[in-house]
């Protein structure tokens, strides 16, 4: 049987491959910077598959999550809704105030996670991504302070 691991990188390689279409990485060593952190992982499985992967790491006073993908027949079935609400868990035993994510507009993923209870603070042009004409794409970080 594949790992977790191993099924939750091919999980996230097949969601983000449909938005190469939208946008694509810019060549260069880690672009969102994200290796300087100590990442964890989550994932959601559902009759022995991997149906859901988040990967997060803690600074300071907030959980980072990044890379949240759910299987497309999966989709629908609160499995994203589920993988925040442990993230959330995880943050409030660690005695921390908010989750906080980017997402590029362009990928309709903002009305989704403004439906999970995100807001967004700022929107910039995406470091590291351009779109597939070559020009900027616009992403968008948003916060859920937790209660």
């Amino acid at each position: 049987m594949e790992s977790d691991a191993a099924a939750a990188k091919r999980l996230q390689e097949v969601v983000f491959a449909k938005w190469r279409d939208v946008y694509r990485p810019i060549a260069g060593p880690d672009p969102d910077g994200a290796k300087r952190f100590d990442l964890h992982g989550l994932v959601a499985v559902m009759d022995q598959a991997v149906v859901g992967v988040v990967k997060y790491y803690i600074e300071q006073t907030r959980l980072h999550l990044m890379g949240l993908a759910v299987d497309p027949n999966q989709r629908g079935r609160g499995i994203a809704r589920n993988l925040i609400e442990r993230l959330e868990s995880i943050a409030r035993e660690r005695g921390l105030k908010e989750l906080s994510l980017y997402t590029v507009e362009e990928t309709g993923n903002v009305a989704i996670f403004s439906k999970l209870g995100f807001c967004v603070l700022t929107r910039e042009p995406a470091p590291g991504l351009e779109s597939q004409t070559g020009g900027p794409v616009m992403e968008a970080y948003m916060v859920k302070v937790l209660s």
